[in-house]
């Protein structure tokens, strides 16, 4: 049996926030380099080569009691707009033949893919 060899890739993140009190954008983002991973059998070795991922979050949040001070449902009211994975990216993974293995296609390492909330939050 062949021992599996350890997965090397680097992680890289960072994060921006402007923000005037209750108001403000956060922008996170990660890169995470590609890596190698040596796995089957002395008679039958293979290689998966998991490429490069980037993704970037948004996240913009506003107090409505301040952008509408005369309106009273407003009051206390905040509202959240949040794109996580920004552009859709996925990380491909192939073998040595170029082929996605079936545990690695797109659709079964992230499903989702991009995500869009909006929250509305009211304190009482």
């Amino acid at each position: 049996m062949l021992a599996n060899a350890a997965l090397q890739c680097q992680l890289t993140a960072g994060s921006i926030a402007l923000t005037q009190g209750p108001n403000g954008v956060r922008i996170d983002a990660r890169l995470r380099g590609s890596g190698k991973l040596i796995i089957g059998t002395l008679a039958s070795p293979d290689r998966l080569d998991f490429g490069a991922l980037t993704t970037i979050d948004v996240k913009a949040f506003a107090d409505l009691s301040q952008a509408f001070p005369r309106v009273r449902p407003f009051k206390g009211m905040r509202v959240t707009l949040a794109i996580d994975n920004l552009l859709n990216e996925r990380q491909t993974v192939t073998n040595l033949a170029g082929i996605v293995p079936q545990a690695y296609q797109p659709v079964r390492r992230d499903p989702v893919g991009r995500t869009v909330l909006i929250e509305l939050r009211k304190v009482f």
